[in-house]
């Protein structure tokens, strides 16, 4: 409860902190992934689950980090990452699979991890509420 109140009041927060952060962009098994990692990171991860796109909308994931509660956890040392999913439309099997490929690949490249929370938005909503109740291991 302590880490929601915490996320809930940096959301609230007018954001007066800049993120220092390097950009990594990658794909993992088609699926376009980007993770801000702060100066100095804390050992905990957000990831993002981004909403439906049309079939036919080009593959991206672009984090938005200037005046947002994502640049303000970067600023506060965690990474931030999202995926654009291996394909657009209504895929919550296949995107669940990809939230979890960058999970895993962050952990990999980042080194032990002690808070993993999963936020998402519209059909990333479905996304990470299926994640919440099928792999409760993976996230917090």
């Amino acid at each position: 409860m302590r880490t929601l109140t915490g996320l809930l009041l940096l959301a609230l927060s007018p954001f007066p902190a800049q993120a220092a952060a390097q950009l990594v962009e990658g794909r993992i098994e088609g699926a376009p992934y980007q993770i801000a990692i702060p100066d100095q990171p804390n050992g905990n991860l957000l990831l993002h689950a981004h909403g439906y796109r049309p079939d036919d909308s080009p593959l991206s994931a672009e984090l938005e980090l200037k005046d947002t509660a994502h640049g303000e956890l970067v600023a506060n040392g965690w990474l931030v990452a999202m995926t654009a999913y291996r394909r657009n439309g209504i895929i919550v099997a296949d995107a669940m699979e990809d939230v979890i490929r960058l999970r895993n690949l962050i952990a990999e490249t980042q080194g032990p991890l002690a808070l993993i929370v999963i936020e998402g938005q519209s059909m990333g909503g479905a996304i990470v509420t299926h994640l919440a109740e099928r792999r409760p291991d993976l996230f917090n």
